[in-house]
């Protein structure tokens, strides 16, 4: 497994390249996020910590959409296991985008379904 500061640097390497091929300059990006002149190049070289609000910030200032960016690095993969697939699931079902949310009656049906499969799990255990 990839160690957190390697995968953070590999992060934002791909923004580095994201901002490069965007053709959108540091400054521009700057302006746009009122961001102090030199601060997105700190970012970008490691000098301060690259936070989430900064990653997903940055795609939107350059025309990316952050599940286009994520996508590129993280590509879909069967799960491997029962267990991340079930997590990988879940996550979808309660925390999808806003225009990608579906009714509430439809929502706790498969909440439903979710915690009483993992119910299932859980006494298969004992």
């Amino acid at each position: 497994m990839t160690e957190p500061r390697d995968e953070v640097r590999r992060l934002t390497e791909a923004l580095r390249t994201a901002i490069r091929l965007s053709g959108v300059s540091h400054r521009q990006i700057e302006r746009e996020l009122a961001m102090s002149t030199g601060y997105l190049t700190r970012i970008l070289a490691g000098r301060l910590q690259l936070r989430v609000t900064h990653l997903l910030s940055i795609c939107q200032a350059i025309g990316l959409p952050a599940e286009s960016f994520f996508g590129a690095l993280y590509p879909s993969r069967t799960p491997a296991s029962e267990a991340e697939a079930r997590l990988t699931r879940g996550l979808a079902q309660l925390h999808a985008q806003p225009d990608q949310r579906r009714d509430p009656e439809s929502l706790l049906r498969e909440l439903g379904a979710f915690l009483e499969e993992i119910k299932n799990e859980l006494r298969e255990r004992k």
